[in-house]
């Protein structure tokens, strides 16, 4: 949730699980899967988080993915098309342990014989000791006022209605989104019928009420034995009949868009969908992209750096090195970069501080790079062709002798550039296109010779006057 992903990535191979970059082709959206690898023991489900969605504190889970038919694949499909932040499914079948929960409530689904007993561990709907309520725990502490769309099924039975949502309370919610989803799911499909549980209040069947992520959304201290007794209104559990609803892509097209005419979307973020350094000699490339920007002043680029108090006790400090101007507004992906040159050899880390035009501003993950030593670099000249002047890049790695000479296509020299000791560092060397006499040259090719120590390097020029 804070964009640690190279930090996820290692903590979740400790687990027996791996973080996946995925890029959706038809949308461009990155995504980042959270999955069991294939050696994996550990059958906890998968966790999504879309890296830039347009409803930021929509959350959609499946906790019964392998019981309720089909809400799998409607729980996938509903999390792609609201462009909700993140996506929970549950790895087992609900009946899957022998064991049980400690938590309240009795059901009938894992028994043939059709008794009551208590939930199974393996149902993480009423298992508070699970990574699936750990990991709605930690998305609603992330998220503030976050909303959790649970998918659910049953089997019909003539005095059922089609759908069966609640809160998980009885109590009237905060905010009334179930009244809201009700009317718009009317607006595709007026044959629908609903049990909404705060306006049917005798009606009890698959009400959600000792659900455990619904009990602590709604504020519960205990999730695993006691009610909530306030209805905040961002818990939805919603129980489907199969039929129009859970059997196909076009019935699960009519419960995303019914959610989406419920939860508009977010004002336009500035959302960061990727962050990454590499390195090219002694130079670090920072590259990063916007996906949408809303008063977007710009970015400051800081770098981690060692220094000294006082009494010489080193410390870490984030340092500003440069800004990038922001696009304003704009509600296209938008790439930008920044190269940070002349660096020794070591390793490094950074982190983008963006600001809006009011002058709020937060801080992106870090990303780290190593320098590594790798002797003398040539980066070329800029511009090429060139007009008035251009500019030869090389990188010495220690203090060298330097003789650059520029010649023209029949070897003849022209110019004595340089013939000097230069310092270890990236240097600039200018040439104006004239000869040793100071007479300016002719348009045409040229040929510039660089040796320092033991290097040896040539390129062209195109000089267009």
């Amino acid at each position: 949730m804070s964009s640690d992903f190279g930090g996820a990535h290692t903590s979740a191979g400790n687990f027996g699980y791996n973080l996946y970059q995925f890029t959706d082709t038809e949308s461009q959206k990155i995504y980042y899967i959270l999955a069991k690898t294939a050696e994996g023991v550990n059958y906890w489900g998968y966790f999504a988080f879309n890296g830039s969605a347009s409803r930021q504190k929509l959350v959609i889970q499946a906790p019964h993915s392998r019981y309720d038919f089909k809400t799998e694949l409607q729980s996938n499909y509903v999390f792609w098309k609201t462009g909700a932040r993140a996506l929970c499914v549950a790895g087992l079948h609900r009946c899957n342990a022998t064991g049980y929960s400690s938590c309240a409530g009795t059901t009938t689904v894992c028994q043939t014989s059709g008794l009551s007993e208590k939930f199974r561990k393996s149902d993480p709907a009423h298992n508070d000791n699970s990574t699936f309520q750990f990991t709605t725990f930690i998305i609603d502490s992330a998220l503030s006022n976050a909303v959790f769309i649970q998918l659910h099924g049953f089997s019909y039975t003539p005095a059922d209605p089609d759908l069966i949502m609640s809160n998980g309370v009885t109590a009237d919610p905060v905010t009334d989104y179930l009244s809201t989803l009700k009317s718009e799911l009317l607006e595709l499909n007026d044959t629908l019928d609903f049990k909404i549980l705060h306006i049917d209040t005798t009606w009890n069947k698959l009400t959600g009420t000792t659900n455990v992520q619904g009990r602590m959304i709604n504020g519960s201290l205990n999730p695993c034995g006691s009610s909530a007794s306030v209805n905040s209104g961002r818990f939805l559990h919603i129980e489907q009949v199969y039929t129009n609803l859970r059997d196909n892509e076009t019935s699960w097209d009519v419960m995303a868009t019914a959610l989406n005419n419920t939860f508009p979307e977010d004002p336009l973020p500035v959302e960061l969908s990727q962050f990454s350094a590499a390195t090219s000699g002694y130079q670090v490339n920072l590259f990063w992209r916007k996906e949408t920007e809303v008063n977007n002043y710009g970015f400051e680029i800081e770098r981690m750096q060692i220094e000294r108090n006082n009494n010489g006790v080193s410390h870490e400090a984030w340092k500003t090195i440069s800004f990038v101007q922001g696009h304003g507004n704009s509600n296209a992906a938008k790439s930008y970069n920044y190269t940070d040159k002349n660096l020794p050899a070591g390793k490094y880390r950074y982190r983008l501080k963006q600001i809006d035009t009011d002058g709020a501003f937060e801080y992106s993950h870090s990303v780290s790079v190593t320098v590594r030593e790798t002797g003398f670099v040539l980066y070329g000249s800029y511009p090429n062709p060139f007009n008035a002047s251009t500019v030869i890049q090389y990188y010495l790695p220690h203090e060298e002798f330097v003789l650059l000479q520029i010649f023209d296509v029949l070897g003849r020299k022209q110019k004595d550039l340089v013939s000097s000791v230069r310092e270890a560092g990236l240097q600039r060397e200018s040439w104006d296109g004239t000869d040793n006499n100071g007479a300016v040259l002719s348009s045409g090719v040229y040929i510039y010779r660089l040796s320092a120590g033991n290097y040896s390097v040539s390129g062209k020029l195109l000089m267009q006057k």
